[in-house]
């Protein structure tokens, strides 16, 4: 019995417990957060939010509640030259996430980028504030 306990919180509940989206961007909860997420909703064609504000060096993490690959491609410039112009994302546990993280800018500044899944382009924005904390 003991095993069977041991195996049921090995696959169930430590998966939960490693990984706790951060608060979505531009919720009261995100404020002051080092971490924001972009919700992908693949019924609706469409990512929550469309335009994300976040300061520098914040996490931005992409993440959709299906075991379904996306891709972001920036257009022109991203807000992450670590991470490049275009980001997979990785399977996690029962979803799909990519993360990258804004960089140090001097003026408010604009990032397009197109999302991909399952075939659709979606055309949201992130926008890097350096007055925003």
């Amino acid at each position: 019995m003991r095993l069977i306990a041991a195996v049921i919180v090995s696959t169930l509940v430590l998966p939960a417990v490693a990984w706790a989206k951060p608060p979505r961007c531009g919720s009261p909860e995100a404020a002051g957060k080092k971490a924001v997420s972009i919700d992908v909703l693949l019924a609706e064609k469409r990512v929550d939010p469309k335009e994300c504000v976040v300061a520098p060096g914040t996490q931005i993490v992409w993440h959709l509640d299906k075991n379904q690959a996306f891709e972001t491609e920036f257009a022109k410039d991203t807000p992450d030259p670590a991470v490049g112009t275009k980001l997979k994302s990785s399977r996690v546990f029962f979803h799909h996430e990519a993360k990258m993280t804004a960089r140090a800018v001097e003026a408010k500044s604009s990032y397009d980028y197109m999302l991909t899944v399952n075939g659709e382009a979606l055309d949201p924005v992130i926008i890097i504030d350096p007055g925003r904390r």
